[in-house]
């Protein structure tokens, strides 16, 4: 009896353990989620004593002495942890700050179109239907779809247009393609329904026209039901390949900006066009808050930028924020505070991104040639592949052939492959399905290569999956896969559309 006793004893304290732990899991569960302040904007990051210019200075530098003595794949040391405290302080001030304050971008918006009233956030409701972010944890098949690719919606219904973007997104299916980078916003302007973004003419046919239905959405929805996944594309500095500011709509913000003062030269208009000032704290913080708006309207599985940072090496692009920093003691040269300011920029866009769910990735797409991204463009690719942080994907536009005098593709993807490399990050490598068929004019002795050659892709995807430890590739772009327009590309193409499907 006493046996008996003792054992019901234990049993029963095994179940009230076992049941603590459950709810403990439950707790955790519900406080999961939104770690980061939505109001994590890029004044808070770059002046709020969280991450300054100065120590952004320090860590570059630091980075360069750490890269260099640990092998790939590795964490870094010192470097790692001032990296990880920054962003960590960043973290707890923009939580603060949204405790105190909460925004209202979290909640569903209801966006109004000259014909109807478009509930802006969808998921779609088709059998296809994946969820969020869900080739994560697989081989990335992407491609890019480029503003000069989507339909447009001019004088079309929205059954039209939603035929249109299923042809095009079932052929990236049946390809073997899995992840779309899809232009949201590729100037001062957007493709989805925006409050602070005109449309854009690519899609309204005018700037800043009225669209009667939502071309984002339709697009996000038709792409899910053939099992792709897609992430919102933003050029997040480049406002027009002109240099003329009436071309813009009235109600584009860089126009109203402009003719209203140009107060800390948000604006800069240089002989390639017009660009936000990417050192303006104003002007940062409008391309966040376009950001957070996409998120929190569109259910797409991240935001992606490419390599539109600092658009010269002009020192006067940046000259009132410079000397305003110089004046205040700072030491740094232009360069070195420019790569700080880019950085900043970056850390608040992952924790903008970051805010909306920690499924949500921040994928960044630079330029192939590693010193021309620090030294002209300023943007500090090693510092970001080696700290969590900063991005989730690195996806270099590795647009070489094996034959090119400067960068031949193998020696290009290895050097990326070879850089420090925080092992939350992945390195995805981006391919130039646009080249095939074309003469290469800047590959001096490959020139000829992509003419020559119907197998360059194939072998570029072979050599990804095979050296090193990249987590798939991107394609630039998706006309090229789906509309193939010579002989060349077309064999190329098929090329890879069969490694891809087995045959």
């Amino acid at each position: 009896m006493k046996r008996f006793v003792s054992l019901t004893v234990i049993l029963c304290f095994l179940l009230c353990s076992c049941q603590l732990k459950v709810d403990n899991r439950a707790s955790t569960s519900e406080n999961t989620g939104r770690t980061v302040s939505e109001s994590a904007d890029f004044s808070t990051v770059q002046n709020g004593n969280a991450f300054t210019t100065e120590d952004t200075t320090a860590l570059t530098a630091q980075s360069d002495v750490d890269i260099s003595q640990e092998s790939a794949g590795e964490e870094s040391s010192s470097y790692n942890k001032s990296s990880s405290q920054a962003t960590l302080s960043v973290t707890q001030k923009t939580s603060a700050k949204a405790t105190e304050k909460p925004t209202a971008t979290t909640e569903k918006k209801t966006v109004t179109t000259k014909n109807q009233t478009t509930a802006a956030k969808t998921t779609s409701t088709t059998k296809k239907q994946t969820t969020t972010a869900a080739v994560s944890q697989e081989e990335i098949r992407g491609v890019w779809l480029s503003y000069l690719e989507i339909p447009s919606a001019q004088g079309k219904s929205a059954a039209q247009y939603r035929n249109e973007a299923n042809s095009i997104f079932s052929s990236l299916a049946d390809f073997g393609i899995n992840t779309v980078f899809l232009h949201a916003r590729a100037f001062s302007d957007a493709f989805y329904l925006s409050d602070i973004f005109p449309t854009s003419k690519y899609v309204a046919g005018t700037q800043g026209a009225a669209i009667g239905f939502d071309p984002f959405k339709i697009m996000l929805e038709s792409a899910k039901s053939y099992g792709l996944e897609v992430h919102a594309w933003i050029n997040p500095f480049r406002v027009s390949s002109s240099a003329d500011i009436t071309a813009l709509s009235k109600n584009n913000p860089a126009r109203k900006i402009y003719e209203a003062g140009n107060e800390e030269s948000q604006v800069c208009i240089l002989s390639n066009g017009i660009y936000y000032n990417p050192a303006s704290l104003k002007a940062q913080q409008l391309v966040l808050d376009g950001i957070k708006e996409i998120l929190a309207n569109y259910d797409v599985a991240g935001i992606h930028i490419d390599d539109y940072f600092y658009p010269s090496t002009d020192s006067t692009i940046d000259s009132e924020q410079y000397n305003a920093y110089t004046a205040a003691g700072g030491k740094s040269s232009l360069a070195q505070w420019r790569i700080s300011t880019i950085n900043s920029f970056v850390l608040a866009a992952y924790s903008a991104v970051k805010s909306y769910g920690q499924n949500k990735i921040f994928s960044i797409s630079p330029a192939a040639d590693i010193e021309k991204n620090r030294n002209q463009l300023y943007a500090d690719v090693k510092v970001w592949l080696a700290n969590e942080g900063y991005a989730d994907w690195i996806i270099p536009q590795i647009y070489y052939g094996f034959e090119n005098s400067s960068f031949p593709f193998d020696e290009t993807a290895d050097e990326w492959n070879s850089l420090k490399r925080h092992k939350n990050v992945k390195l995805i490598c981006g391919l130039a399905a646009y080249k095939c068929g074309t003469q290469d004019a800047y590959a001096g002795n490959g020139k000829s290569e992509w003419l020559s050659n119907s197998d360059i892709l194939l072998r570029q995807v072979m050599y990804i999956k095979t050296h090193g430890s990249y987590s798939g590739i991107v394609l630039f772009s998706c006309n090229n896969i789906i509309n193939p327009s010579n002989q060349v590309l077309n064999k190329e193409i098929q090329g890879v559309k069969n490694f891809y499907n087995g045959d």
